[in-house]
């Protein structure tokens, strides 16, 4: 199953390599109250760019948009 631990984790670095092999950095973010998200963008160690206030489902709320470098 690719739920185990160690078949995610290759999984995960060869979706990597792939996007690293055609471009210098991938485009991420995650909304101010979704925990879970920003967690693993801390873990990955991001670069953010910016935040902005966004229109979601009726709510303002806070997008933070970062990249990941090579």
């Amino acid at each position: 199953m690719l739920r185990r631990r160690g078949l995610m984790s290759e999984a995960v670095s060869a979706v990597f390599a792939r996007l690293f092999s055609e471009e210098d950095y991938i485009s991420c973010g995650h909304l101010s109250d979704n925990l879970p998200s920003a967690q693993l963008q801390q873990k990955l160690m991001v670069t953010h760019l910016l935040a902005e206030h966004v229109l979601f489902e009726n709510q303002e709320i806070e997008a933070i948009e970062s990249i990941l470098t090579k």
